[in-house]
C-alpha cells in the first residue's frame, strides 16, 4: 500500500520517471548504509524489542506523511524524506524477523517455516495493492497513508506476542565494526552463502526497474491509473503467495534447483511484459513474476539461514539486504533511460541482462544446484 500511495504520488506531482527512479533509489539506499549495522545488533540483543521499536516509529512516520497530505504541504521531498526513513528502519527491522524464526522451528521444518512466511507477505502483496489503489482513488493519498498507519500499530500490538529470546552476553560482545568484520569475513568462507548473495544481488538489481517504473507504465504505455496498478501487483501478489505456499508445502525438495530458476522466470516475464501491448496481458503475466518472486524470496531465506550458525544469522541476513541497498545502481539509470527510449524498452533491456545471468547460474552451479 506504501507503494501505492508514494508511486503514484510522486508521479502526480512532477509526472517524472527520472523522480520515480530517484524515489525508488531513496529507499533502496539505507540498505547498503543501515543493513551491516542491523545486522551485527540483531546478533547482539533480544530481537523482539528491535521489532517493537521499528513498528512504532514506521507507523508515526505513515500518521504524519497522511497529515501532511491532508494540509497541502507535501513535496516530492518529503517523498524521499519518508522512503529514507522506512527503509532505514527495515534495515533493522528485516534481520531480527527473519533470524528470528530458525530459533522458533526445528531445523526440518526451516523450509516449510519460511514458506508459511513467505505466504503471509505474498497474501498481504495480494490484498493490500488492490485495496490501497482502490482507498487511493477514492480518498486520496492521505487515506492510504492513515490507513497504513492504522495497520501500523495494528502490528505493534501483535509483536508484543513473541517469545523474549535473550541476545548475546554483554561479556561475549565484540566491537560493533569487529562483529560486522567476523560476519562478512564468515559469508566468504561459506561458498552456499556466498553463491545465494550473488544470486540475490542480480535478481534484485535487474528486476528492481520493473518495479520502480510500474506507475510510468501504467499510465504511458496503457493509459491506466492507480487502481490498474493495484491490480497489476495484486495479481502478482496471487503468483507469489503460491510459490510461498508450495515452499510451504515442499519443504526439503531440490531447493537449489528451484532457486536458481525462479531468476529464469522472472527475466522472461520481464521481458514478456516490455513486448505486450496489451494491459491484460501483462497483468496475466505479472503472474509468473509474482510466482517467481515469492518461491524465489521463501527458498533464500530457508537456505540462507539453514546454511548458516546460529550465532552469524543475523549478519547474514543484512548482507543479503546490502543487494536491495544496491539497487539505486539499476533503478535511477532505468528511469533516466526510460524518459529516453521508453519505459517498456528500458524494462525489456534490463529482462534480457537478468536472462542472461540466470542461464550462467543454472550452467555453472552445479554444487548449488544439487541443494536440497
Amino acid at each position: 500500500m506504501l507503494g501505492i500511495a508514494q508511486g503514484f504520488l510522486a508521479y502526480e506531482l512532477t509526472g517524472s520517471n527520472k523522480i520515480l527512479g530517484i524515489l525508488s533509489a531513496s529507499s533502496a539506499f539505507p540498505m547498503l548504509l543501515f543493513s551491516p549495522i542491523g545486522g551485527a545488533i540483531a546478533d547482539r540483543v533480544e530481537r523482539r524489542k528491535i521489532l517493537q521499536l521499528g513498528q512504532a516509529i514506521s507507523a508515526c512516520m505513515t500518521l504524519g506523511m497522511g497529515l501532511l497530505v491532508l494540509t497541502g504541504t507535501v513535496t516530492w521531498y518529503y517523498l524521499i524524506g519518508v522512503g529514507f526513513i522506512q527503509t532505514s528502519l527495515w534495515a533493522f527491522i528485516a534481520p531480527a524477523r527473519q533470524s528470528l524464526v530458525p530459533m522458533l522451528v526445528p531445523k526440518e521444518l526451516l523450509s516449510n517455516a519460511m514458506g508459511i512466511s513467505g505466504a503471509g507477505m505474498s497474501l498481504g502483496g495480494l490484498v493490500a495493492p488492490a485495496l490501497g489503489g482502490m482507498i487511493y482513488s477514492i480518498l486520496g493519498p492521505a487515506g492510504v497513508y492513515l490507513t497504513i498507519s492504522a495497520i501500523g500499530f495494528g502490528a505493534l500490538t501483535i509483536i508484543t506476542s513473541l517469545p523474549s529470546i535473550p541476545g548475546k552476553p554483554i561479556a561475549e560482545r565484540k566491537p560493533i565494526f569487529g562483529e560486522i568484520r567476523a560476519g562478512i569475513v564468515y559469508v566468504y568462507g561459506n561458498k552456499v552463502v556466498r553463491t545465494l548473495l550473488f544470486s540475490i544481488l542480480s535478481i534484485s538489481m535487474l528486476s528492481a526497474p520493473l518495479f520502480a517504473l510500474m506507475p510510468a507504465l501504467i499510465v504511458d504505455a496503457y493509459g491506466r491509473e492507480s487502481a490498474a496498478f493495484g491490480i497489476m501487483i495484486s495479481i502478482g501478489g496471487i503468483g507469489s503467495l503460491l510459490g510461498a505456499l508450495s515452499i510451504a508445502y515442499l519443504g526439503i525438495w531440490r531447493r537449489g534447483l528451484l532457486y536458481l530458476t525462479c531468476g529464469l522466470v522472472c527475466a522472461i516475464t520481464m521481458l514478456a511484459i516490455s513486448a505486450s501491448p496489451w494491459f491484460y496481458l501483462s497483468v496475466a503475466a505479472m503472474m509468473f513474476m509474482g510466482l517467481g518472486s515469492g518461491t524465489e524470496w521463501s527458498l533464500k531465506q530457508a537456505i540462507g539461514m539453514g546454511n548458516t550458525a546460529d550465532a552469524y544469522r543475523g549478519r547474514v541476513m543484512s548482507i543479503f539486504m546490502l543487494a536491495y541497498g544496491l539497487t539505486p545502481l539499476s533503478t535511477l539509470p532505468a528511469g533516466v533511460i526510460a524518459d529516453i527510449i521508453g519505459t517498456q524498452t528500458t524494462v525489456g533491456i534490463f529482462g534480457g541482462l537478468l536472462l542472461i545471468i540466470a542461464v550462467c547460474l543454472l550452467a555453472t552451479q552445479k554444487q548449488f544446484r544439487q541443494l536440497q
